[in-house]
């Protein structure tokens, strides 16, 4: 199984979302017969936090505009190409919520989403 993560960061920056979802990702690539791939914007910790995914591919788009919001028309098309059978989105209120739908809409495949404390 193929499984997707998209955040609006793939850093600390979303202080402890980083180790929910990184630990998540890491935990479920050692299943067998299972690859997780991350996605998300890029921000000022991203780099440094980058081998902290160990061994998962991480894609990241540039943000246009307020951060706040996270839009990305990079990241859009990268998920554009994604290819997983299912999408865990781990946010709300930000552009990733859109891109996650787009994304279902594109594949007819299902996505979950990770509130994190957003509610």
């Amino acid at each position: 199984m193929n499984i997707g993560f998209l955040s609006p960061s793939l850093s600390r920056v979303l202080g402890g979302i980083f180790e929910i979802e990184r630990d998540l990702a890491l935990a479920l690539d050692a299943l067998p017969d299972t690859r997780v791939t991350a996605y998300g914007l890029i921000d000022h910790e991203t780099a440094n936090d980058a081998p902290a995914w160990r061994h998962i591919p991480c894609h990241v788009g540039a943000i246009r505009g307020a951060r706040a919001f996270g839009y990305s028309p990079q990241l859009r098309a990268i998920m554009a190409r994604a290819d997983e059978d299912i999408l865990h989105l781990h946010s709300l209120w930000t552009y990733t919520s859109i891109l996650a739908l787009a994304w279902k809409q594109r594949t007819g495949r299902p996505y979950v989403t990770t509130a994190n404390g957003m509610l």
